[in-house]
């Protein structure tokens, strides 16, 4: 069975992959969005500072004058990459705890 299969039989009759799914998607698509920013997310004063929501600034600005809309990419960008790197990490760690322990617990012969 193939893969393209699989996920296309998931997609079709099972719901709460089908939202997951979306949901991951939108969540990468704004964390893409902040690729494009049109200024760097710690420069201040490059807006108008207190504006509320409205097309051009969709969820308003800061009082320091930063769009929230870019802050916010840049937010879930470094939080994916804070958990990826944090799963990671933790794999690495257990992988030796348990290979480690499992010598001991059986003893090094090293034959």
């Amino acid at each position: 069975m193939s893969i393209i299969k699989i996920l296309r039989d998931l997609l079709r009759y099972n719901g709460e992959f089908a939202i997951g799914l979306v949901l991951i998607l939108i969540v990468l698509a704004v964390a893409a969005c902040s690729f494009f920013s049109p200024y760097p997310p710690m420069d201040v004063y490059v807006v108008p500072p207190d504006v509320p929501p409205s097309w051009e600034y969709p969820l308003g600005t800061t009082s320091r004058g930063q769009d929230v809309f870019w802050q916010l990419t840049f937010a879930i960008r470094n939080t994916l990459l804070f958990g990826i790197v944090v799963a990671a990490l933790s794999r690495v760690i257990s992988l030796l705890v348990g290979l480690i322990s499992a010598t001991r617990a059986v003893g090094w012969t090293g034959s």
